[in-house]
C-alpha cells in the first residue's frame, strides 16, 4: 500500500521590522518641505564625515564646552569601533591641523556649493 503526501503546514512568525526614530537634533522642525523626514536625510559614513573636514569643525565648536566627538579605533586593524562624545580637557588643535581642516572643509564647500545653495533655498 502506498503512502500518500500529506501536506505540511508550517506556521512562521510575520517578521517584525525594526521601527527606530530619527533625531535630527530638533533641525527639521519647522523647516519648510519636511513632508517625511526620511526622504531628506541621505546616510553617509563617519569616514566620510571626518574626511571632509566635518569632524574637526565640530570639535572646534565643542572644545569651547569642554566636549568633543571620538573616534575609537582597534589599533591593530585600524577599523573604527566606536564613535562617542566625550567631556575633554583640551581646547583647540595645532596650527598644522587648523590648516588642514580649513584645506579639507574649502574643499568640500567648494564641490558642493551649487547643491547645498539649492537645498537652502529649496530648488
Amino acid at each position: 500500500m502506498g503512502e500518500s503526501a500529506l501536506p505540511i503546514r508550517v506556521q512562521v512568525p510575520a517578521l517584525r521590522l525594526r521601527e527606530s526614530r530619527l533625531d535630527t537634533g530638533g533641525a527639521t522642525e519647522g523647516a519648510k518641505g519636511t513632508g517625511n523626514v526620511r526622504t531628506m536625510i541621505e546616510k553617509r559614513t563617519w569616514q566620510e564625515f571626518k574626511g571632509i573636514g566635518l569632524l574637526w569643525w565640530v570639535n572646534r565648536v565643542l572644545h569651547l564646552f569642554g566636549w568633543a566627538i571620538v573616534f575609537e579605533y582597534d589599533s591593530d586593524t585600524g577599523k573604527l569601533l566606536e564613535v562617542y562624545p566625550a567631556r575633554c580637557k583640551f581646547r583647540g588643535f595645532s596650527e598644522d591641523v587648523e590648516a588642514d581642516g580649513f584645506i579639507r572643509l574649502s574643499g568640500y564647500l567648494g564641490d558642493q556649493g551649487r547643491e547645498l545653495e539649492e537645498e537652502a533655498i529649496g530648488a
